[in-house]
């Protein structure tokens, strides 16, 4: 789907066209991680031991992508 202007573009337009060309595993990581980066009330008190584990994953997950996209 095009749109004029690029800010109009949602990380879901973007997710919509890629994640069949990633591995499942990747796929599976960015989806479960994709609402806690993207919901700044998970950022609430990023302190707590639970949200740093899962933003470290998170991060992890981005990087896997960030590699298997440079493949395509």
């Amino acid at each position: 789907m095009f749109k004029s202007q690029l800010k109009k573009y949602t990380t879901e337009d973007f997710w919509k066209v890629i994640k069949d060309d990633v591995a499942e595993a990747t796929r599976d990581d960015v989806e479960q991680y994709r609402d806690l980066v993207l919901n700044p009330f998970s950022h609430y008190n990023t302190e707590r031991h639970e949200i740093k584990t899962e933003l470290a994953n998170a991060i992890s997950a981005v990087k896997a992508l960030k590699t298997e996209l440079s493949k395509l």
